[in-house]
């Protein structure tokens, strides 16, 4: 709020308004993203559907970063409030010590139990609720009693002009916008919430964040003079203070350091591990990722999303400012991401069978509030954006290395094939071997693909798997139904394509979830190893009932 107070002053209250209204337009997109495609994953998931895995993994990319560094603020913004409202409560430990020992703590907490550790997140958010009405409460009170003076007196230091009254409340709103972080992460778990309760889970997100951040603003500058906002303290506890006594504050700074020191961190966690899970069962990352604890926490997902966010924080330099100025990008991006996936549903998969409808010019107004918010924050400060692409470059060429990994082990091939000292260099002799081995177990494991169209269903999978196997699928319920020719076809592209061996299974039954789980388990092809052509409204089916089956761009 501090930050938001020092661009937009006393309109701080309207520009968390504003924010929070925005914040609405993303409501219609995520349901309907959620009823056509509903799996884990958020924008890799969407993306993967609607477009193909080069473009999904710019989104899984953009989560990625997103979870990180959601968790590395809320560690060190946790840690720096702990600082400063309690000197010397730290005994001389420095801030990013505090913050790393958070994140090792609620890693532990996650290794026990990852959904324990949602329901902590939850638990969190109720004692904030509580928290926040007490403070509402007490502050309306003292505003009954003490008059509007103050809010007089903080009114005749606005800005006078038009344009600066505009550019006040827009980057403020802009600023304002990052408060509202954690809707974006909710796609990323879908699965684990009933469809029934999406929409509300949904609501609930928005609906506090209206309820709680334009108001309390309003109160801290009806009770609190401009000077004591701007004095780099933390607003809500100076505010519970001067209502209530120490007590409150005491109060209010322990739900803070709950709610962004506990919730932040596990929510980035959470999301975190829900991707790595999603990219492993796409044969992104290693399958180790699916691996988990007799507890169920899944310890690869939390162990890789600690070192990751630890190396963040420490190349920022354990500096808050800068970790925050990556974010300040991340955030937007990610659902700046979610409109661009709802404009690609709306016109290359309008067919997918969904309950949900968002309108064309709600995903439009979206797609250009993020376009505006994205540059309010980097305006004042370019640097940032320099810095985001930094680390978003990085996370991007390590996911499209791993995608890669063939033709990575072919380059590494012919550059060994091209120097002969490796080649006698007793360390290294033998290399070659290796590496064809290592491709060979990497392409062994086939796809299988439910498609009519024989040559782009291959052509798909060349473009976006890593497999030297492709089996094609033809269910059929009368052995008439099957064309005659289908066969002398997928002989004809089995020595078109000689780097690819492609089988033909025929199937007896009716094309439907049922017949694709048991093709799966006796085959042994997991499901999100296998493609379909998109279904029609009359299907009678979603692709969620397929359990993860992807949709061919076709």
């Amino acid at each position: 709020m501090a930050s938001v107070a020092a661009a937009a002053g006393i309109f701080s209250p309207l520009a968390l308004l504003i924010a929070c209204l925005i914040l609405f337009l993303f409501r219609p997109i995520l349901r309907e993203l959620g009823s056509a495609i509903r799996m884990n994953g958020a924008i890799y998931s969407y993306l993967l559907q609607c477009s193909g895995k080069t473009m999904a993994l710019v989104g899984a990319a953009a989560i990625f970063l997103d979870s990180v560094a959601t968790a590395s603020v809320s560690a060190a913004t946790a840690s720096a409030y702990l600082s400063g409202e309690f000197d010397g409560v730290l005994y001389g430990m420095k801030e990013a010590a505090v913050a790393l020992a958070i994140l090792f703590l609620l890693a532990v907490v996650g290794l026990f139990n990852l959904r324990g550790g949602s329901v902590l997140a939850a638990s969190f958010t109720v004692v904030h609720l509580a928290t926040m009405a007490i403070l509402i409460v007490a502050s309306v009170v003292a505003l009954a009693r003490h008059g509007s003076d103050t809010l007089h007196a903080n009114w005749e230091l606005r800005p006078h002009s038009g344009s600066e009254v505009a550019k006040a409340i827009f980057y403020g709103t802009c600023l304002a916008f990052l408060g509202v972080t954690g809707f974006e992460t909710i796609p990323t778990y879908i699965e684990n919430i009933k469809p029934s309760s999406y929409p509300l889970t949904l609501d609930v997100c928005i609906y506090t964040v209206l309820t709680l951040n334009a108001p309390l603003m309003l109160l801290v500058y009806a009770l609190l003079p401009t000077a004591d906002i701007l004095s780099g303290g933390n607003i809500l506890s100076l505010l519970a203070e001067r209502v209530a006594g120490r007590w409150l504050r005491i109060l209010v700074v322990v739900d803070c350091m709950l709610v962004i020191g506990g919730g932040g961190v596990l929510l980035g966690m959470v999301a975190m591990s829900s991707m790595l899970q999603r990219l492993a069962k796409d044969r992104v990352v290693p399958s180790t990722f699916l691996k988990t604890l007799p507890t169920g926490g899944a310890h690869w997902s939390i162990l890789f999303f600690l070192f990751v966010a630890v190396i963040l924080y420490a190349s920022s330099g354990f500096n808050l400012a800068t970790i925050s100025s990556v974010f300040a990008v991340t955030f937007p991006s990610v659902l700046l991401l979610y409109s661009v996936s709802n404009l690609l549903l709306k016109f290359d998969r309008d067919r997918l069978p969904r309950d949900y409808r968002a309108r064309l010019g709600v995903t439009v107004l979206a797609f250009i509030a993020m376009v505006a918010v994205l540059a309010g924050n980097i305006i004042p400060t370019p640097k940032i954006l320099g810095l985001f692409l930094a680390y978003f470059i990085v996370v991007l060429a390590c996911l499209v290395g791993l995608r890669s990994r063939v033709k990575l082990a072919r380059i590494a091939m012919w550059l060994y094939d091209q120097n002969s000292t490796l080649q006698k260099w007793r360390y290294t002799k033998g290399w070659d071997s290796s590496i064809v081995r290592w491709m060979a177990r990497l392409r062994k494991r086939p796809v299988c693909v439910w498609i009519y169209n024989l040559v782009e269903a291959i052509l798909y999978v060349r473009r976006n798997e890593m497999t030297a196997r492709i089996i094609l699928l033809h269910a059929y319920e009368n052995v008439n139904d099957i064309p005659t020719e289908m066969e002398a076809n997928v002989k004809i592209l089995d020595e078109a394509f000689p780097g690819i061996t492609v089988d033909l299974i025929f199937v007896k039954g009716k094309f439907n979830p049922t017949l694709v789980e048991a093709a799966s388990a006796k085959l042994e092809v997991p499901k999100s190893q296998m493609f379909m052509n998109t279904m029609g409204l009359s299907h009678g089916f979603s692709l969620s009932d397929y359990g993860g089956v992807r949709v061919a761009n076709l």
